[in-house]
């Protein structure tokens, strides 16, 4: 039983880590593709360059390949084979030349990095040729193996689609349950978190680590709604996401009620009555979703609120009403999901749909693609320089550093920390490779069972750790260095510090050509979640007001993706080797306020009906109020013309009957409009006579915004 116990936990660790297990499963495409390239390349006989560039290529698609469809994700294949061709021949033809070859290699980095303006398939074809012709030099390709390398990419692409297509496919339906399964572990892990926390008293620690939870779960919700538009019908998933908010809502409404509290005011009684209630309901969402949850069949949640009245004079009772609200409406979003899937109608989910560019990308030359692009190529002939001057055989090692640590950059500040980060693995990997290659010595499948260890490591981690995804790229190339017979520990040193030339080539480029500050990639971030709140309040005063019935689901949805990637932005302003306490402060407050943005916008998404304030004149003025701070912010900070001033609304003070949903909505608002106007304190934004004076009440003090969350 307790070994049966602990490796449920480690399932419910693994869900929660990677929900949907899309992680896992690229992985294993990946080390799965490997094994095929090996086993038919090595029966045809073909030299182990040419083996190597096929389980490359292979692996390459496997992350590389993000079209939607099988049909376009099978044409890029295609085009990748095309155009690596190209590249294998062209550097083949040109290795005699040093110079024109460096030459090639900076206008090679310039074009794919400019590629990721087309898309995920224009990302694709520009990371293959880069890496492409990285090989060409790594492995000194020659004209008479030009033919072998060629056909050993095809069967490595082939492999590719047979892995994605055949072997391991993606199934939404089933990928739509192990998300499910994975929203409740992290909702679990959250309120076991909270647990601890109130037992083993509040300390600032356990705040970031519950805002950190919180944070995973929304990702987790985004992931459940992405699943959801390819499974079930448009109606069907309207409901579902709603569900889905809720339950996001009421755990975030939790976790602000047990932080608010003061513990030290709080009775040993209260806290151990509230712990045992928190575990109580761990223990039941923990529950696999497919079940009918047990939580549906108790009535000691229900009873807690309908306890209200005789409690409400309890420190702890906030807390107990979180804790019943949260259970019932997880109960609420498991029945309707589990009766809407098992009722659902057929869905004809298209097998191709072309991936467009973005449509509203900027038209001006120099935008932020095109930046990064002129950015990459200066660092590219910086590292070409540095590199040769290190080492004339492997200065290409410099340059491929410049091209992985440009890849979604979007300031100085976060170029600076994946350089950190991959100098951090790559110290890490050296010993890595050391240990690894020492240990297969002599051995090739030894080593070839080690590298596909590596691969599925690599492949597992690159999307949430730059650090151990570089860990794992570094000993697997200490591992082809054995297999080719060239491995030595000189080798990995100057692997470090060709890493250390690219890095510093990057930063200087990143801080020369055409920089973008930290601060200002966040200011600009910070306008586009803005506009898109702005958006928001508009419709939903449409929606509120009966002028139009539309869903306020998906606005909602787009603010929460604007801050998630914010998250990223101001991440170099609060990471640890931030020795500014100022600009730490400034990074958090500015996330914080915009996440206290985006909680009230779901809020009022989730409890907005058509028409539920008609002919009620505090909606307008409330509505006025959020729009018109957001429009003071905005145009303060940007250069874009404002919009038009909206008309200031009278208000009599007259309302409709007040209905508990209406002034929930009411009432929100107010404290989004609170939120806006402590975070253009944040921003030195100074607020004009009107604002001062109409926004007094609910604005605040300046960190009125962020009160009532976890900091």
């Amino acid at each position: 039983m307790r070994l049966a116990g602990r490796w449920t936990t480690l399932q419910d660790r693994l869900i929660a880590s990677d929900p949907g297990l899309t992680r896992l499963r690229m992985a294993g495409i990946a080390v799965g593709n490997l094994a095929l390239v090996i086993t038919v390349l090595g029966l045809l006989g073909l030299p182990l360059p040419a083996i190597i560039v096929g389980s490359m290529i292979g692996l390459q698609a496997t992350f590389l390949v993000r079209d939607e469809g099988n049909r376009a994700q099978a044409l890029t294949l295609v085009l990748i084979l095309l155009v690596a061709s190209v590249i294998v021949v062209l550097a083949t033809l040109i290795v005699g030349y040093p110079f024109v070859a460096e030459a090639t290699f900076c206008v090679v980095i310039f074009l794919a990095v400019l590629a990721q303006r087309f898309g995920p398939r224009g990302s694709a074809l520009g990371a293959v040729a880069f890496f492409l012709f990285f090989f060409a030099n790594f492995l000194q390709f020659e004209l008479a193996h030009t033919g072998p390398i060629i056909g050993a990419m095809a069967v490595g692409l082939a492999a590719n689609a047979l892995m994605r297509f055949v072997i391991l496919p993606r199934r939404p339906e089933a990928e739509l349950l192990r998300v499910r399964r994975g929203f409740r572990a992290r909702l679990a892990g959250l309120v076991d978190a909270l647990g601890r926390a109130l037992a083993a008293r509040d300390t600032p620690r356990r705040r970031r680590q519950l805002q950190r939870r919180i944070t995973r779960l929304h990702e987790c919700a985004l992931m459940i709604e992405e699943v959801l538009g390819e499974e079930v019908d448009p109606d069907t998933e309207i409901m579902l996401r709603r569900r889905v908010v809720e339950v996001e809502l009421a755990a975030e409404r939790l976790v602000r009620a047990a932080t608010q509290i003061d513990t030290t005011e709080l009775a040993e009684a209260d806290r151990a009555d509230l712990v045992i209630r928190l575990d109580r309901l761990h223990r039941l969402i923990e529950r696999d979703p497919a079940e009918l949850p047990v939580i549906s069949h108790t009535t000691e949640f229900a009873d807690m609120l309908a306890d209200q009245p005789g409690r409400a004079g309890s420190s702890s009772w906030p807390v107990r009403r979180a804790i019943a609200q949260l259970a019932l409406a997880d109960a609420d979003a498991q029945r309707l999901v589990q009766r809407e899937l098992d009722e659902r109608p057929p869905v004809d989910i298209p097998l191709s749909a072309a991936e467009e560019s973005d449509p509203e990308r900027k038209s001006e030359w120099l935008d932020e693609t095109t930046r990064q692009a002129l950015q990459a190529l200066v660092a590219g002939a910086l590292a070409i320089v540095g590199g040769e001057l290190v080492s004339t055989q492997r200065w290409y090692w410099a340059v491929i550093t410049v091209f992985v640590v440009f890849l979604g950059t979007s300031s100085r500040g976060t170029m600076f920390v994946k350089g950190f980060r991959r100098l951090t693995g790559t110290v890490w990997g050296i010993l890595g490779g050391l240990g690894a290659a020492s240990l297969v010595a002599g051995s090739t499948p030894a080593a070839v069972a080690l590298i596909g260890v590596c691969v599925f490591g690599f492949v597992y981690v690159m999307r949430v750790s730059q650090g151990l995804m570089t860990f794992f790229m570094t000993t697997m190339l200490g591992l082809l260095y054995s297999l080719l017979g060239t491995f030595s520990f000189d080798v990995l040193l100057l692997r470090l510090a060709e890493t250390v030339v690219g890095v510093l080539a990057g930063i200087l480029a990143a801080f020369v050509i055409v920089p973008i500050r930290t601060r200002q990639a966040t200011r600009d971030q910070v306008l586009t979640i803005l506009e898109e709140l702005r958006t928001f309040v508009s419709q939903a005063q449409d929606l509120l007001s009966g002028k139009e019935n539309l869903s306020l689901i998906e606005q909602a949805r787009t603010v929460d993706r604007e801050v998630g990637k914010l998250r990223g932005l101001v991440e170099p302003l609060t990471h640890p080797f931030n020795l500014y306490r100022g600009q730490r402060q400034y990074g958090w407050y500015i996330q914080a306020a915009l996440e206290t943005c985006a909680f009230y916008a779901r809020d009022v998404a989730v409890r907005a009906e058509p028409g539920l304030l008609s002919g009620d004149e505090r909606l307008p003025v409330a509505a006025h109020q959020v729009l018109d701070g957001l429009d003071h912010v905005l145009g303060e900070l940007s250069e874009r013309p404002a919009h038009q001033p909206v008309a200031r609304p009278e208000s009599t003070g007259q309302g409709t009957e007040d209905d508990p949903t209406a002034l929930a909505v009411l009432d929100d608002l107010a404290r989004l409009d609170s939120s806006v106007h402590g975070l253009a304190r944040a921003l030195g934004v100074t607020e004009d006579d009107a604002d001062t004076d109409d926004g007094a009440d609910s604005a605040g003090t300046p960190s009125g915004a962020t009160d009532d969350r976890v900091r």
